[in-house]
């Protein structure tokens, strides 16, 4: 199977927050290559309006931090210094337009590789439907993402925790596609997702679904492992899949078996 390795990813990460006042999305990625990389981050929620969504968040902020702490952050994409060149990449890349003025956050940042995390929460404590968005913008394609997650608390209909990714290119990625629930105790979390399902979507259709990792017939141990992660334990609950996906759209989506809740984590790693 062809090596995709320096194929270019756009993410997004839809996550419902309303009814629950501090809750914050957090979406993490890592980048990999020599150099800076340019990356488009936004937090979107008035530019959800358009596309059906009533109850979004009127005033979201993003945060960015890498390892050592705090970066930057937007409140209003219309404030960057940069906007002209914001517009224009924001085009270049295929994100669907923002109105001008609107309260939506974006930034284009010029970044190491290392790992990131991007926060989105409502100004004041505001909760509503919030999209976070990471786009690729760097046009020598120099730097790849290689893991992507987000993490939140996964409730029921509307509030299942879905991570969206494009695969760009034209030749198919190996993936491993981690849904942790349990895994997650060992991090301090306590109200963890006690048994997630992890179902995976390519536009609409789903193409994989599990529930329990160790039914997988793939090592998903060594595998965890040959991505840079932590094996899960013997006998948990936590799901995962590997596939290899060819270029288009797709989603991974979380769920709690019997409609339970948690705080659950969705991660997506590049193997191949």
């Amino acid at each position: 199977m062809p090596n995709s390795r320096f194929q270019r990813w756009k993410v997004c990460s839809l996550i419902c927050c309303s009814r629950h006042t501090s809750r914050i999305i957090i979406q993490g990625f890592v980048l990999n290559g020599p150099g800076q990389t340019d990356v488009i981050v936004r937090g979107v929620g008035p530019g959800l309006e358009d596309r059906g969504v009533s109850n979004f968040l009127t005033n979201p902020r993003i945060e960015v931090y890498n390892s050592l702490g705090f970066l930057t952050s937007n409140e209003a994409w219309g404030s960057n210094t940069n906007l002209d060149l914001l517009r224009d990449e924001m085009s270049r890349v295929g994100a669907f337009a923002l109105d001008e003025g609107s309260d939506d956050a974006a930034l284009l940042l010029s970044l190491d590789p290392g790992l990131y995390t991007v926060q989105l929460k409502g100004v004041d404590g505001e909760t509503g439907v919030g999209l976070i968005e990471l786009y690729d913008a760097d046009a020598e394609n120099r730097v790849n993402l290689a893991n992507l997650s987000s993490r939140n608390l996964v409730g029921t209909g509307e509030e299942q925790l879905i991570l969206g990714f494009v695969v760009s290119g034209e030749v198919p990625k190996k993936v491993l596609i981690r849904a942790s629930g349990p895994a997650l105790e060992s991090l301090g979390v306590s109200n963890f997702l006690a048994d997630p399902m992890l179902t995976v979507f390519s536009g609409q259709t789903p193409i994989a679904t599990n529930d329990n990792w160790e039914d997988n017939p793939n090592d998903i141990a060594a595998l965890s492992g040959e991505a840079g992660t932590e094996a899960y334990p013997a006998g948990s609950k936590d799901a995962a899949v590997v596939l290899w996906l060819e270029p288009g759209i797709y989603a991974a989506l979380v769920s709690g078996v019997d409609e339970s809740t948690g705080i659950g984590l969705v991660e997506v790693f590049e193997l191949e």
